[in-house]
């Protein structure tokens, strides 16, 4: 494998209080990086793969394909992506489903290469090398680890405090959202004790932990590449736990908006590169998920009225925040934002626009309204636009023919909607493209139905 690296295998990050002894210190690292791709060359056991770029320390790696274990019962093939015996990826190929592309397969990032600097240089070099195109990130699991919170509470009697209701000189908790939970613990006749809370199912786009990383080492499978780096949070007390805040990350909940203009976007593997990228996404994710209010006995206030409890270390300025796009054809006040931000747009860029693209420009914003404003069936939709339909002439009524949105065409520009998503290009520089490209209008309203699937806020 590669040289050893003097870089740290996590990023410090520690509370901004005055009393510099007693400041807490976090550790941030993704824990979990599972991406979803395409295949487009065959894989089995035995093959060796070159790789395509030199890496950091001037070798060019060499990929060993090896028998692995299980990773999604959606796949028939496992396999371990080796360098020199070093597990590097798990790899599953050939999906049962028919519902799934043939080409579809599973690739996650080896847990102890992802807590090594250059993780990232890895996987695209693999996925360069087995010819895999990354088509998104199916789960990502960022964490924290720590001994206490920033207020010096100690992690168990926090989850303690949350499990009890207020009584005099014992507040509680409750967090803000929702305050479903699942907790597992031991009690015996002398003690009660907890290991670990979740909060969300594991459905959820975003399912929070909290829980005791020591034990789960001590009683399941040790890491040491994770308990080497623990020395900074256990000073001089080694016998101390560690405790994780956990975000476990689903492709839905990868959403970020942008706080100044509302831009939204989904996260993306370059988003991950560093442990200070990771970082800075658990405050984003932290400020949604775990953020908690307590509650002193007989205050009879309203929750929302409750004040937050400190218990993270104070985060730079935010520029993004999570958001969540709803699906739902009942939630109206989102589109109607969206259509009126796309009128905005068409009237920015009027004067560089034909006649004709200004109708077919002020036809998909009326489109994304209908289309996406409580319509519950297909016809429903055709007939709520069918008198503007009627307005246009058979050419532009073929190029925005509503059966022809999502055809073989919309593929390529799924693509090309991808790319500028993954450099945070905006809507007006895919506009651009599209124009530069001179596609034809039916396929411009193609991509800006795709932009609104991609969660592009107009």
């Amino acid at each position: 494998m590669a040289p050893p690296t003097t870089r740290p295998s996590a990023f410090v990050y520690d509370c901004k209080t005055p009393e510099a002894m007693k400041t807490p210190i976090f550790l941030f690292a993704c824990d979990w990086f599972q991406v979803y791709c395409h295949a487009h060359a065959p894989i089995q056991k035995g093959d060796t793969f070159h790789g395509v770029q030199m890496s950091p320390y001037g070798i060019r790696a060499e990929y060993s394909i090896e028998r692995g274990e299980e990773l999604s019962p959606l796949f028939n093939q496992h396999y371990l992506v080796t360098w020199k015996k070093r597990k590097l990826a798990h790899l599953s190929l050939e999906p049962r489903p028919s519902s799934l592309h043939p080409d579809s397969a599973m690739l996650k990032v080896d847990n102890r290469l992802l807590y090594e600097p250059d993780w990232l240089f890895y996987l695209k070099d693999i996925c360069a090398a087995l010819r895999l195109e990354i088509r998104n990130i199916s789960r990502v699991d960022i964490a924290a680890d720590f001994v206490e919170f920033c207020d010096s509470r100690q992690p168990l009697s926090f989850v303690k405090a949350y499990m009890s209701n207020a009584r005099k000189g014992h507040p509680s908790f409750v967090r803000c959202g929702s305050n479903k939970f699942c907790v597992y613990g031991r009690k015996s006749a002398a003690s009660l004790d907890f290991d670990y809370m979740r909060w969300g199912s594991r459905d959820s786009e975003v399912c929070t932990y909290l829980y005791n990383k020591s034990r789960e080492l001590r009683d399941k499978k040790d890491k040491p590449w994770i308990r080497e780096r623990w020395h900074v949070l256990r000073g001089d007390n080694m016998a101390r736990d560690v405790w994780r805040i956990e975000f476990s990350i689903n492709s839905q909940g990868l959403k970020l908006a942008n706080i100044s203009d509302s831009y939204i976007f989904d996260l993306f593997i370059d988003d991950f590169s560093t442990f200070e990228k990771v970082r800075d996404l658990f405050f984003i994710y932290a400020e949604k998920y775990f953020r908690f209010r307590i509650v002193e006995a007989g205050d009879t206030r309203k929750v929302r009225e409750f004040p937050i409890v400190r218990l993270l270390p104070d985060a730079e300025t935010q520029e993004f925040r999570k958001v969540s796009v709803s699906r739902s054809n009942e939630s109206g006040h989102t589109e109607l934002v969206i259509f009126n931000r796309l009128q905005s747009i068409i009237e920015a860029h009027s004067l560089e626009m034909s006649p004709e693209e200004l109708r077919m420009f002020d036809f998909v914003a009326r489109w994304f309204y209908a289309r996406y404003s409580g319509l519950h069936s297909r016809a429903e939709y055709r007939n709520r636009i069918a008198d503007y339909l009627l307005t246009a002439d058979d050419a532009f009524r073929e190029a925005i023919n509503p059966e022809a949105m999502h055809l073989q065409d919309a593929a390529f520009f799924r693509r090309e909607v991808e790319k500028v998503a993954m450099r945070g290009g905006s809507l007006t520089e895919v506009l651009s493209a599209a124009k530069d490209m001179r596609k034809t209008h039916r396929l411009v309203a193609q991509m800006l139905a795709i932009l609104y699937e991609h969660g592009f806020a107009f």
